[in-house]
């Protein structure tokens, strides 16, 4: 994802942004739908999202990017809007660098659970129906 927000920086700089900033990142997510206590649909998508930060002539704009295959035509018209903004008299630029950041880490014993759904249904099958309200009751009291 690092190099697809590169990519976009330096399209945007092509394009006529004086600075640029961006961010890709993906998003993976789960659903999982029980009838009688039993799954019975389990749903995985996965979302990229792009967000774009650029400067023009003291004119700030920002902007998402979902089909990145139209990023250029994306920057094109977030150029457009950056030439029709009033200046932002409070912008001062962005911090030079060069940055070094640690990379995030990972949890892999989460990634491993792919879709994780027999580990649901295995906690909601381990709990005794007598002992709900017992678990909800210290739950709700937070203890």
């Amino acid at each position: 994802m690092e190099d697809q927000a590169e990519t976009i920086v330096k399209q945007a700089v092509k394009a006529g942004a004086q600075d640029a900033v961006a961010e890709v990142v993906v998003d993976r997510s789960y659903q999982i739908r029980f009838a009688q206590n039993a799954p019975v649909i389990v749903n995985e998508w996965r979302r990229t999202v792009g967000s774009v930060f650029l400067v023009r002539n003291r004119r700030v704009v920002t902007g998402d990017i979902t089909d990145f295959d139209k990023v250029p035509q994306i920057l094109a018209n977030l150029m457009k809007a950056a030439k029709a903004s009033p200046e932002n008299p409070d912008y001062r630029g962005i911090a030079e660098g060069p940055f070094q950041y640690r990379r995030a880490t990972v949890d892999r014993k989460i990634v491993a659970l792919g879709d994780g759904s027999d580990h649901v249904e295995a906690a909601v099958n381990g709990v005794p129906h007598a002992a709900l309200p017992q678990l909800l009751e210290r739950g709700l009291r937070g203890g």
